[in-house]
C-alpha cells in the first residue's frame, strides 16, 4: 500500500485597518505689494583709454623656461648632405654633426650620409658644384 499526503490548508491572512487621517487644511496668507521706489540717477565716469602698449605690458607673463628656438630648414637635408659631400672638406662623421647642428628635429645617422656617398659612387645621383668663399 502506497501512502498519500493530503493537501496542506492554507492559513488565512489577517487584513489590520489602520485610520487614516485627514490633512488641516491651513489659511493662506496672501502677499503684500511693497511699494516700488524709483531709481537714483548716479553720475557714470567715463572710463580713460590707455595706451596699447601699458595694455600689452599689463598682459605679459614671463614663462618658466625660455622658449627653444628652431631653425627652418631652407633646402632639404639630402641636399645639404650632398653640398658638403661636395665641398670634400669634412668626414662623413663630420657631416652628420653639421647637419643635426643646422637640423635638429631630423633623424639623420652615419648610415645617411654613407648611402649618398654610395649612390655618388654608382653614378645615380650628380653632385651640386662646390660653392666657393669670395675672398
Amino acid at each position: 500500500m502506497t501512502k498519500t499526503k493530503a493537501p496542506k490548508a492554507k492559513k488565512a491572512k489577517t487584513i489590520v485597518e489602520t485610520p487614516v487621517e485627514t490633512p488641516v487644511e491651513t489659511p493662506v496668507e496672501t502677499p503684500v505689494e511693497t511699494p516700488v521706489e524709483t531709481p537714483v540717477e548716479t553720475p557714470v565716469e567715463t572710463p580713460v583709454e590707455t595706451p596699447v602698449e601699458t595694455q600689452i605690458d599689463e598682459l605679459y607673463v614671463p614663462l618658466k623656461k625660455p622658449m627653444r628656438v628652431v631653425k627652418t630648414v631652407k633646402t632639404g637635408v639630402g641636399q645639404q648632405i650632398l653640398q658638403l659631400l661636395a665641398d670634400g672638406v669634412l668626414s662623413n662623421k663630420e657631416i652628420v654633426a653639421k647637419v643635426l647642428e643646422d637640423n635638429p628635429l631630423r633623424k639623420t645617422t652615419y648610415a645617411c650620409v654613407a648611402w649618398y656617398q654610395s649612390q655618388v659612387k654608382a653614378g645615380k645621383i650628380d653632385l651640386p658644384k662646390p660653392i666657393e668663399a669670395n675672398q
